[in-house]
């Protein structure tokens, strides 16, 4: 299925700086998965060493934040997945 894969600010400069890209996937991490096949550079910035999430990306579907045990959820045609980093300072 076609899912619309928004990308925030700080990643756009990893896929040739395109806000959003289309991918096929039926749920979250598939999605994330095809994005990391078109674009491999944004392995680094959103894996540790270990091949993990690093704990500072976020995911929202249609504007909804879902947290790591989702990320296998069934997305629907149609939908919007938002790939973000979270930004602390002091």
């Amino acid at each position: 299925m076609s899912v619309t894969v928004k990308i925030s600010p700080l990643l756009r400069r990893y896929t040739s700086g395109k806000e959003s890209v289309k991918v096929k996937g039926n749920s979250p991490m598939e999605c994330l998965h095809a994005l990391e096949a078109k674009y491999p550079d944004l392995k680094r910035l959103l894996y540790d060493k270990q091949g993990k999430l690093v704990p500072m990306v976020m995911f929202f579907v249609n504007e909804q934040r879902i947290h790591a045990d989702e990320l296998n959820n069934t997305l629907k045609n149609g939908d919007e997945l938002l790939i973000s980093l979270a930004i602390g300072g002091a």
